[in-house]
């Protein structure tokens, strides 16, 4: 169990505020319910399918960011149901989203990775967590 806790440190070092960090890594309960996400076998999305009305991929292993109109970096994130995720960004941010783009990955752990070299790499303006 040390290895999912150990991995389990690691998702809440690279996904929360680094203010909320040192809470989330005291609560025993909620680090044994990372540790037991870990254990899980990654998501498998089935078949490639694609929003007919946008056209942006409903599954999959996505990489996205947010663009603003002056061409600034907004956020990064990943998803498995893109399509609805950007559907949550624009009720969210509105107008600031002026472009979206996004790259496909293997598999959930080579998008894990690719989120953690865009965020350290790229300082999306809206990003916020840490990477540990």
């Amino acid at each position: 169990m040390s290895d999912l806790m150990a991995l389990a440190e690691a998702h809440v070092r690279s996904h929360f505020r680094p203010d909320s960090i040192d809470l989330i890594l005291a609560d025993q309960a909620t680090m044994e319910a990372f540790a037991v996400r870990m254990r899980r076998k990654p998501y498998a999305p089935t078949g490639r399918r694609r929003n007919k009305a946008d056209g942006i991929p409903s599954t999959g292993f996505h990489l996205y960011r947010l663009w603003a109109s002056d061409g600034r970096l907004l956020y990064v994130g990943v998803s498995v149901h893109l399509s609805a995720r950007l559907r949550v960004h624009r009720a969210r941010w509105g107008d600031l989203i002026a472009r979206e783009t996004w790259e496909e990955h293997p598999d959930e752990r080579a998008m894990l990775a690719a989120e953690r070299r865009a965020i350290t790499d790229e300082d999306p303006a809206f990003n916020q967590a840490g990477i540990g």
